[in-house]
């Protein structure tokens, strides 16, 4: 922004200013004509060289630098022995020159402050021209240190962080602003240029050409004297750019020196482009400046309100600015730290948006440790500064990230904890975290209903104890059938209904006390327990059916067949609710129970045989009669 040129022409005319006569010296700076000294001053003379064999005060050397209207020239304090600065005019006719340097010296000299070049002396030559001596100071100009850290002298070269450095500078400068201020000085301007960097880090305010008073010493320059639009154009404060001597003020100083910060920050004057009416314009506006996002927000800030056009806006001192920068300064670690967690930020906000991320095997892994990082960088910086808007903006713009990411991955758990370290609420956000937690919730319940099914249906739990107890019970009545038989064709013993009555019962009897074991003993789901039910009730229906022979004298040949056509029913029935491999047992007692018709003398051993084959096909089933998968709980 560079004004409006054609206004502000037409305000300097309300104040008998021609803005073509605006012109700037060789520091580029704009100098009126300065207020003259109400009361002359009578100077000594200063001898600046021997004459008539008389030793001279000082001696005069090269000259170090050249201003509008003065040159220092290095030179020797005779007396002393010491090497010193002085101050002399261009032209020594020059009568304007001659109050200005009058008027620095006269300010200067009552300035004694570390950071203030000390006046020696004050005198005038042979001819009259005022000139004064001072600290003789080797350095360099911080404008040129701000142009190329390579230029900073001695102390100052070479430092890794070169904004903590101007920083440390610009404190420097207002502890000397702050000290003037105290005997009612006002610099008017402040500028890189016109501060000097020494080898063992001193920092001295120079040229105080343009200072005024504001109180009422007859021996300075007043503010209410002043005239016209004065000061470097780059910087000026707008009551400056106005030419309103009766708003000068401290707080004045305090808009010149949030300029020098802006330089520091941007690297150029607040009001340096364009021609000079331009330049005068802006600073005449003096609008709120937009920094660009990447600098120190809080620096910004201070600088933001130093440069405010209504100086009721600005801080109320120098010290109250010292300090804001100070604590900037103790911010600069989390300042440090929230930026590297910005690029760490970046890297994952990147591999966030990466088509597939979601369903990338790879990804979580890389992902979680670049998130890793990010946040605790973040975090630490907050540890550090809680006022880090920064930090917090960029640990709520990942965390939000990562809650998205959990969201497409189906982890709405993980994305609730997350959800739940936002610095910032997001209702939003938290309205989808529900909604998936709900569905995944319902989900698992699903699950756990199929899982609990599934459980209650596995015919393997338990499976390797009744596998055992089956080849006890199966080898104990295989064995008796064979003695049985065996008896009975020798003739020595006759088994008839009878007998199978009281051999039902003490089978039934047996299976009886095997499922207490099994049901006290055993894991048990629901299908097992309707299996054990229903073995328990084949083992008393089969009493039933050998009372019912007996009852009706049926012969021993068609009650075993009978009774063998029952088992091998009983045994598909299990295969068909239970489990397949039974289909093996019902087959070889349906075999059985025709056997032993067609073979009634070897009836005993048929069936002694079918048990065997029974329990064999169901313990060692062939592949046909697995399913799938199959895999018995051996406990």
């Amino acid at each position: 922004m560079t004004g409006d040129p054609a206004a502000y022409e037409a305000h300097l005319a309300t104040l008998g200013v021609d803005a073509r006569s605006l012109t700037l010296d060789d520091g580029g700076t704009l100098v009126a004509s300065p207020p003259s000294l109400r009361h002359r001053l009578r100077l000594p003379v200063l001898r600046t060289e021997d004459a008539e064999g008389s030793a001279a005060d000082v001696r005069l050397g090269a000259v170090l630098g050249e201003g509008g209207m003065g040159r220092v020239v290095s030179a020797e304090q005779v007396a002393l022995g010491r090497d010193v600065a002085v101050k002399v005019l261009r032209d020594e006719a020059e009568a304007t020159g001659s109050d200005a340097l009058l008027r620095e010296a006269l300010i200067a000299g009552r300035l004694e402050h570390p950071n203030i070049v000390p006046v020696y002396l004050l005198g005038r030559t042979a001819a009259g021209a005022p000139l004064f001596v001072m600290r003789r100071i080797e350095g360099v100009p911080w404008s040129a240190v701000l142009r190329d850290p390579a230029a900073a002298p001695g102390m100052f070269a070479g430092a890794k962080d070169p904004l903590q450095l101007h920083l440390e500078v610009f404190l420097q400068v207002c502890d000397a602003v702050q000290f003037a201020h105290s005997k009612g000085i006002v610099h008017r301007d402040l500028k890189p240029d016109n501060v000097m960097l020494g080898a063992f880090r001193e920092v001295y305010v120079v040229d105080w050409g343009l200072a005024v008073s504001l109180g009422d010493d007859p021996q300075l320059p007043l503010a209410t004297e002043s005239v016209g639009v004065v000061g470097t154009p780059g910087y000026l404060a707008p009551e400056m750019a106005a030419g309103d001597a009766s708003a000068l003020s401290p707080r004045t100083d305090v808009y010149l020196l949030g300029a020098v910060l802006h330089e520091v920050l941007v690297g150029a004057p607040p009001h340096g482009e364009g021609s000079l009416l331009q330049r005068l314009s802006h600073a005449f506006l003096s609008m709120p400046v937009e920094y660009p996002a990447e600098l120190p927000a809080d620096l910004a800030a201070v600088c933001r309100r130093a440069m405010q056009r209504d100086p009721a806006d600005r801080h109320a001192s120098v010290d109250a600015l010292r300090r804001d920068v100070q604590e900037c300064m103790r911010h600069r670690s989390a300042w440090a730290l929230s930026d590297e967690a910005t690029r760490r930020a970046q890297s994952l906000l990147a591999a966030l948006a990466e088509p597939g991320v979601a369903d990338d095997a790879t990804a979580p892994a890389r992902v979680q440790e670049l998130f890793a990082e990010c946040r605790f960088g973040y975090r630490q910086s907050l540890a550090e500064w809680e006022g880090n808007a920064a930090a917090v903006d960029g640990l709520q713009r990942v965390l939000e990230a990562m809650v998205q990411y959990e969201l497409s991955r189906d982890h709405p758990q993980a994305a609730s904890e997350l959800l739940a370290q936002l610095p910032r609420a997001v209702p939003s956000l938290a309205a989808r975290v529900d909604e998936a937690r709900a569905a995944r919730a319902a989900r698992d319940a699903r699950v756990a209903d199929l899982e609990r099914f599934r459980e209650n249906a596995d015919t393997s739990l338990g499976a390797g104890t009744r596998d055992r107890l089956g080849t006890l019970v199966g080898g104990v009545w295989g064995t008796a059938s064979f003695v049985v038989g065996w008896l009975e064709r020798s003739g020595r013993w006759h088994f008839g209904s009878g007998h199978g009555v009281v051999t039902s019962v003490l089978f039934a009897a047996m299976v009886s006390g095997f499922v207490a074991w099994l049901r006290a003993h055993t894991p048990m789901n629901d299908v097992q327990k309707r299996f054990t039910t229903m073995i328990l009730l084949c083992a008393w229906g089969f009493v039933n059916h050998w009372v019912l022979c007996w009852a009706l004298d049926v012969p021993m040949r068609a009650a075993l067949s009978l009774y063998l056509l029952w088992a091998a029913g009983g045994w598909i029935v299990a295969a068909i609710l239970y489990d397949r491999r039974f289909f093996g047992g019902g087959l070889a007692l349906g075999v059985g129970a025709f056997a032993s018709a067609v073979f009634p003398a070897w009836k005993f051993e048929v069936f002694g045989l079918c048990v065997g084959a029974t329990y064999a096909l169901v313990l060692r089933p062939p592949r046909w009669l697995s399913p799938p998968g199959f895999a018995p709980d051996r406990t």
